[in-house]
């Protein structure tokens, strides 16, 4: 091990270590020997992991309020005090500790400044889309989140993670990288797992739909496990999660204990909701009005079982729900008819 490793600094406390660690996590991935000697280091003491997940959550706290004028002072000071502990420590002699740890502490103790100001600050945030509007919002950590219409997410960017909900809807996420605060989506009693990457996740009918676009995302059973847990399952999903590869798409009922399916994804027709079409292919109709009525305030009802069981192909503009009520009754043997506010699409009686 290197002398400027975290671990081999001698008279640091568990929480000073676990603040360096939680730094150079958050700066770039750890190469495989750094991971080793994390892993080395939280199996060390049972005393490691608990301090680990406070330096995250402190870590939390200074990205959710890294343009607030405390902690613009705080920075400034604790830059000086780096630049101070710097300039003693070049002139002994016996100096045994790098540039690098005089950051690391000056930066550590901006953190422990920063949680006296977080405790009570924040808390979940719900972003939401209406009937027929699709609307992009940046995160406070840079991500980027895209609602379908008639979608509802809530945000907790606060400690040691960055928990996010999606409560009904489809929604996109373009995640910005931070390998020390995992990103985690929760839907239908799964979630997913992410640091830096993109994929969208849908609750449609009662199943959960969950597609990714690049980079790497592993999905779990139930709510979101200990930080500590979540680095450990983005690394090495094992038996406990589901890794998914660009391109695929993960099919699983809602709040059900049944093995997912994995297929191929359509990349391009699952993201034609951006651009304001909805494009199907093979898709059984109760899931193509299920997406239609997030943009007509006339609402489509299917009539019957064999009518739902219909496989749709084509692309609709979105919010256009008579052309593609007129398109259903040329090209499936189906019927349509009014009933009150309503509108009934079902099988055309033989």
């Amino acid at each position: 091990m290197n002398d400027n490793q975290p671990g081999r600094e001698e008279g640091e406390g568990a929480n000073h270590v676990a603040g360096v660690w939680c730094i150079r996590m958050a700066d770039a991935p750890l190469a495989p020997g750094e991971q080793a000697e994390f892993d080395a280091w939280l199996a060390a003491d049972a005393s490691h992991s608990p301090a680990f997940e406070r330096a995250l959550a402190v870590w939390g706290g200074l990205h959710a309020m890294e343009g607030e004028p405390e902690v613009i002072a705080m920075r400034a000071e604790a830059l000086e005090a780096m630049r101070d502990a710097n300039a003693r420590r070049w002139t002994r002699s016996n100096a045994r500790r790098p540039w690098n740890w005089a950051m690391a502490a000056a930066a550590c103790l901006l953190l422990a400044l920063t949680v006296a100001l977080w405790p009570g600050r924040g808390g979940p945030v719900q972003y939401a889309t209406g009937l027929g509007e699709r609307r992009t919002f940046v995160l406070a950590d840079g991500s980027r989140l895209s609602l379908d219409a008639e979608t509802r997410v809530e945000v907790d960017l606060a400690g040691d993670r960055r928990t996010l909900r999606l409560l009904t809807g489809r929604a996109k996420f373009d995640v910005e990288k931070d390998a020390a605060r995992p990103f985690t989506v929760t839907a239908g009693g799964r979630t997913v797992v992410a640091t830096g990457t993109a994929f969208s996740v849908e609750l449609l009918g009662d199943q959960l739909h969950v597609i990714l676009y690049e980079g790497s995302v592993a999905v779990v059973r139930g709510e979101p496990p200990a930080a500590a847990r979540l680095l450990e399952i983005k690394r090495n999903p094992g038996r406990a999660a589901i890794a998914l590869a660009p391109g695929r798409e993960l099919v699983a009922p809602v709040n059900a204990p049944v093995v997912p399916q994995i297929v191929k994804a359509d990349v391009a027709r699952s993201l034609a909701w951006e651009g304001g079409q909805l494009s199907f292919v093979d898709e059984p109709l109760s899931s193509v009005v299920e997406r239609l009525n997030r943009y007509s305030r006339s609402k489509i009802v299917v009539g019957d079982t064999r009518a739902a069981a219909i496989e749709i192909n084509g692309v609709f503009n979105a919010g256009d729900a008579q052309a593609f009520l007129d398109a259903a009754q040329m090209a499936y043997p189906l019927d349509v008819r009014r009933s009150g506010d309503a509108i009934v699409i079902g099988s055309r009686a033989r």
